[in-house]
Formats: C-alpha cells, structure tokens, sequence
C-alpha cells in the first residue's frame, strides 16, 4: 500500500487485557515497507508503543476498541473519543493538557437524553 507521498503505515490494534494474573499487551503493525527503500532511499526506523494514559493509568476499556481524536468541545485541544465493542458505550476523555502534550482526564460515557448511549454490538 502505499500513500501519496510514500507508505501507507496502519496501526490495526493497541490492546491491553487481562489473562490470569499477568498483563499482556499485543500492538499489530501492518506496514508497506518494500516501497520504503526505493520512495526515502533508506528503512524507516519506528518507536517502540506508547501506553496512552488517564489520571496516570493506561486506558483499558475492553477489546476491540476504536480511538478516534478530535476536538470535541471546542476548547482548541484534541480529545480522545473511544468506541466499545463490549458494552456498545462511547467513552469520552477531555484533553486537559495540550495537543503537543495530551494530558486525558478519566473518561464519561456520552449520553443522549440522559441515557448512556448504547449501540448493539457483535
């Protein structure tokens, strides 16, 4: 794949669950690395995975969950908007740092007449 000024990078999943009594993490990359040579004349190099956190513990909210960031309320700052598979919810976390530095504060599902919105899954 590839993008129009070079590969297409696709984080597919960033999970973090339980199993007995130890955390595993599991990140899948899919990248298009053959065209990478031949577009920058060199192999990319990537960082190793970031942990996003709130109230300094890394947001856990099931499996298959899907991050999207965007400024939610209008305040300048990217928020962070979590869809659930689990339970169907929306988890909202602000933004309470700066989008060069986002600092998420612990989330609220969103609500829709005052009721959790709830979107069936599976």
């Amino acid at each position: 794949m590839t993008g129009p000024v070079g590969p297409e990078i696709i984080v597919v999943r960033a999970v973090e669950r339980p199993k007995g009594d130890t955390m595993k993490t599991a990140v899948v990359l899919i990248a298009a690395l053959a065209v990478a040579v031949p577009a920058f004349g060199q192999v990319p190099r990537f960082r190793g995975p970031v942990r996003i956190e709130s109230g300094g513990t890394p947001i856990d909210l099931g499996y298959y969950t899907a991050p999207v960031m965007f400024d939610w309320n209008d305040d300048g700052k990217k928020d962070m908007v979590v869809g659930q598979f689990s339970y169907g919810q929306i988890a909202y976390f602000e933004n309470v740092g700066e989008d060069s530095a986002p600092v998420f504060a612990s989330y609220e599902y969103l609500h829709a007449d005052s009721q959790i919105i709830q979107l069936p899954y599976g």
